[in-house]
């Protein structure tokens, strides 16, 4: 099985990806970013964030699928995601096959993404786009 390295808390294979973000967490090497962080009325368990990756998994019905949902369930570990750019209008699309969030379909299907990374315990941001 074909394999790809992303550093040191992330392991990909073709069939799935495994974080190693549960090391990084059990080890006492890194307080700083291990500490809890408040930011407003919003408490991160810790101070890792997943920032914004265009992954163009949404299909042509613009629909956050069950692939985005597993993916972002796989990196609730960490304190903030902040999800890919979302449209949030038809017109607010900068490359294909990415989520949108303008109809009530879109709207419960990204419900259904969120449902799942609050489930595991995280805390989920939507990049959006105009």
């Amino acid at each position: 099985s074909a394999r790809v390295s992303s550093g040191p808390w992330l392991s990909l294979s073709s069939d799935h990806a495994t974080s190693k973000l549960g090391n990084l967490m059990a080890s006492s090497s890194y307080p700083f970013l291990t500490a809890p962080l408040k930011i407003g009325d919003i408490t991160l368990k810790n101070r890792l964030v997943l920032a914004p990756l265009t992954r163009a998994r949404a299909g042509p019905s613009r629909l956050a699928s069950d692939l985005i949902g597993l993916y972002y369930e796989q990196r609730a570990s960490a304190g903030l995601i902040i999800s890919e750019a979302t449209a949030i209008s038809p017109q607010g699309y900068g490359w294909p096959n990415v989520p949108a969030l303008y109809t009530e379909e879109q709207m419960e299907a990204w419900k259904q993404v969120v449902d799942r990374v609050h489930a595991k315990g995280g805390v989920i941001f939507m990049d959006t786009r105009a």
